[in-house]
């Protein structure tokens, strides 16, 4: 019965809040899970995890079925003997995307004073949904995107924009073309870090109707190189700062239920932990 409660709370836009609810994409991910019981259990779970954001009094207890369910989905997940269909590997790309999502949400959510606890978690998230979605891409993210529901997953991102080498804020552009303690590489991944970031804030503030800024909140950890990643891992000065301009675009999606007030979280602990030394 309580599984049943989570199937009809289910939607599209619990999924990704920041585009609106499409009864035909519920029903086309509904129906993609009922083919792949990972899919189902991780389906289920972000349901409990938006449930418990939005009933505080039994937050604890869905928490607890939210763990639970993507516990057991990840290993279904790893159990599973996929084959090399478009239409399977359509259904693991929906499940890496979906789990994707609630790492990150449960990254997000912490609220502990140690910025170094926030960090772990938020860079072990990013490694499990590394390690799905590689696992994932025997075809690649062309058959997701030439599904059914592509057209919406693609929906307000335009990897073009990403890929066009935009230049640096000058701020940004001076505290990593002065960083001489970072090899060429390193300041390679730190820009493409913020010049994500960047691009998405330009977006954010130059239109109230784009969706490709809040996308990007979503999408950064994804495409983070991994050099940037181990960067961050280490607590390199410029790398905690470029994380403290992904906490500015944090904000703007503070509406999102996925979101909320953990770009003020951020801000704040980064700058206890750099002693309110210069930011970006």
């Amino acid at each position: 019965m309580f599984h049943m409660e989570l199937l009809l709370h289910f939607s599209f836009a619990i999924y990704v809040p920041e585009l609106d609810e499409d009864s035909s994409a519920t029903s086309l991910i509904l129906k993609t899970a009922l083919t792949a019981p990972y899919l189902m259990h991780e389906v289920l779970a972000l349901s409990a995890r938006h449930l418990a954001t939005i009933r505080p009094d039994n937050s604890g207890w869905y928490l607890h079925q939210a763990v639970d369910l993507q516990t057991k989905a990840l290993t279904l997940f790893n159990n599973s003997h996929p084959n090399d269909s478009q239409d399977a590997s359509v259904t693991r790309l929906l499940f890496s995307s979906i789990l994707g999502r609630h790492i990150l949400i449960d990254a997000l959510a912490y609220r502990g004073p140690e910025f170094s606890q926030f960090l772990g978690r938020f860079i072990q998230g990013v490694r499990v949904h590394r390690g799905t979605r590689a696992v994932t891409q025997a075809h690649g993210w062309e058959d997701l995107l030439n599904s059914e529901i592509g057209p919406l997953m693609a929906k307000g991102i335009d990897l073009q924009r990403l890929q066009d080498p935009t230049p640096l804020h000058p701020h940004s552009q001076k505290l990593i073309s002065q960083a001489s303690s970072l090899s060429a590489d390193e300041r390679l991944a730190c820009g493409t870090a913020v010049r994500m970031i960047e691009t998405a804030l330009d977006d954010v503030k130059s239109s109230d109707t784009s969706l490709f800024g809040l996308r990007i909140i979503f999408v950064w950890p994804i495409l983070l190189p991994d050099e940037f990643l181990r960067l961050l891992e280490h607590q390199v000065p410029e790398a905690i700062a470029i994380l403290g301009r992904y906490a500015d675009l944090l904000q703007a999606g503070r509406h999102l239920w996925q979101i909320q007030d953990a770009g003020t979280y951020l801000s704040s602990i980064i700058s206890d932990f750099s002693g309110s030394s210069e930011g970006m």
